[in-house]
């Protein structure tokens, strides 16, 4: 999807060989497959140097969580952080005050059937994350 609305250079990541491969069939389907570069990983053995402006992560909770930091730095300035798989309200709250231990603006919130989908925005100046840094002493 995000090929076809424009999105190019696109890591496709996924611990599961099965999801990464059905993902580049539907990529070939769609024509998209020369802006994706698929990958078979785990969350803990990504390496946060390399930024992105979109964050796309459909992951349980708990992982949402432990993996916080990583997934924060993923994120460049002025970028987005697109989070879905959380079950129920009370975990949704769980990991918005997670992620707002870090420099980002919670921008939407939105839930179905019990499942939650939540998109903070990294900001572009660091003046609000050193205002942060100072008040909150994270030194982020």
């Amino acid at each position: 999807l995000a090929a076809q609305i424009g999105f190019s250079n696109i890591t496709a990541i996924d611990i599961d060989a099965i999801a990464v491969e059905t993902a580049r069939k539907m990529a070939d389907q769609n024509h998209t497959l020369n802006k994706i570069t698929f990958c078979t990983q785990d969350i803990a053995t990504i390496n946060p140097s390399k930024k992105y402006k979109v964050v796309l992560a459909n992951l349980l909770t708990p992982i949402l969580i432990q993996f916080s930091k990583k997934i924060f730095y993923l994120l460049e300035k002025n970028s987005y952080l697109v989070m879905s798989g959380i079950w129920q309200k009370e975990q949704a709250e769980s990991v918005i005050q997670e992620y707002q231990k870090y420099p980002v603006k919670l921008i939407h919130q939105d839930s179905s059937d019990g499942w939650y989908g939540i998109t903070f925005q990294r900001p572009l100046h660091n003046l609000w994350n050193k205002m942060r840094s100072n008040i909150f002493g994270m030194g982020i």
